[in-house]
């Protein structure tokens, strides 16, 4: 989905300096404006695709990554088996896209990652902490291929900046479903974070 085509009342504007953005992939943002690789070992633990133990109805994932898709595709049985036998994030992401979605609306996706992100926080205890460590600081997934849907992506990679004749350069520009649903997570268990 295109920038342009995201309804203006669900794109929303991140500043750069007051949000906490990481990236998914092999790159992280933790902290303002502080930079990793993947290969260091040092993928952002907000990442979907961080490599963690998680237990849920009878079946233990090793990602949020393989447990989101695991459960989109729960109406191939043959999606699920591969899924389940995949290595990491970057090869649940290969295996899924052999298939197609069965059409989800976005709001079932969703449902489904913020499902996965709970059983996160109820499994995986650095991930709790890294949560409480943001705050109340916006968070942000930030991506380099242009998903403005799940993530969000640099103001300054637009042309000169702008977009709809805004200067935006200085922001993080997106739906940022990702970010919206870890911010969800923090607040349902802002009680236990204190």
């Amino acid at each position: 989905m295109k920038l342009e085509n995201i309804p203006e009342k669900d794109l929303r504007k991140y500043s750069k300096l007051e949000c906490v953005g990481f990236r998914s992939s092999w790159e992280s943002v933790c902290g303002r404006v502080r930079w990793f690789s993947w290969e260091k070992g040092e993928c952002s633990i907000l990442s979907n695709m961080y490599p963690c133990h998680i237990e849920y109805e009878g079946n233990t994932f090793h990602s949020v990554e393989q447990m989101y898709h695991y459960y989109v595709y729960s109406n191939i049985p043959e999606a699920q088996d591969l899924i389940m036998k995949a290595n990491d994030g970057k090869e649940v992401k290969e295996i899924s896209k052999r298939y197609k979605e069965d059409n989800l609306p976005l709001k079932d996706k969703f449902i489904i990652l913020l499902t996965c992100l709970e059983a996160k926080f109820q499994n995986c205890a650095e991930f709790r902490h890294k949560l409480k460590s943001t705050q109340d600081l916006p968070i942000v997934e930030v991506t380099t291929w242009w998903d403005v849907v799940y993530g969000t992506i640099d103001g300054a990679q637009l042309k000169n900046g702008q977009f709809n004749g805004e200067y935006v350069g200085d922001s993080f520009l997106g739906m940022n479903g990702t970010g919206r649903c870890l911010m969800q997570v923090r607040e349902n268990h802002r009680n236990e974070l204190k």
